[in-house]
């Protein structure tokens, strides 16, 4: 069982290796890219940031769960602007749904008891993907009704993918949390997985995007 421990715990230097490559690429071609691959690019930053602040956060005061929620307001902030990039059906309800959702992670993050792991219940990040999931699937439809839609733009193949996993996996994160057993592993590992893969799909569109322009 141990290498098992001792394999995700490896495997998790991954994401951020990964996330750097990214960021690295972005800068290069920065002047290349559009509005919304920028924005993908912000969400490597951030995620790279919030890794590096909650390592820190949990080597100096012992707990770094208040990332979790800051990281989620980030997230659902970039991705829902990142698809507001598009024209679609509904974009004011759309819009008006990301401003109640703010609100209440938000007050999440205000609320909760960071200190204490038994009691941590956390739901922002579960609720934020199914609300991204809808509307990327609406921004889907959209583009297919009008005859709109890029195959060769794999960032609509992955995000409803990771949403779906992203949803699923922080539900019982909030149970596992303060377990030590191998599920709170299986479901880390999963996790990181499937950032590492939506992060290279981002790379991908970034470097595709940003070479066609060069040349």
């Amino acid at each position: 069982m141990a290498k098992y421990f001792v394999f995700i715990d490896n495997f998790s230097i991954i994401l951020p290796i990964i996330t750097i490559i990214g960021i690295i690429i972005g800068f290069f071609y920065f002047k290349k890219i559009n509005s919304a691959k920028r924005i993908l690019l912000y969400l490597l930053i951030a995620s790279l940031g919030t890794e590096i602040l909650s390592y820190i956060s949990a080597r100096l005061f012992g707990s770094n769960l208040i990332f979790l929620n800051t990281y989620a307001i980030i997230e659902l902030t970039l991705i829902y602007s990142f698809l507001r990039t598009n024209t679609f059906s509904l974009r004011n309800f759309f819009d008006i749904g990301y401003l109640i959702l703010l609100s209440f992670n938000i007050f999440e993050l205000i609320n909760i008891d960071y200190q204490n792991f038994d009691m941590f219940q956390a739901y922002s990040r579960s609720i934020n993907s199914i609300f991204l999931l809808i509307a990327a699937i609406v921004i889907i439809i959209d583009k297919l009704n009008k005859d709109a839609f890029d195959p060769s733009n794999k960032i609509y193949y992955a995000l409803p993918f990771f949403l779906v996993v992203n949803a699923l996996l922080y539900l019982p994160m909030n149970i596992l949390i303060n377990f030590k057993d191998i599920r709170v592993y299986i479901v880390w590992f999963a996790n990181t997985l499937n950032i590492s893969i939506f992060f290279s799909f981002i790379i991908y569109q970034i470097w595709k995007y940003g070479r066609v322009q060069k040349m």
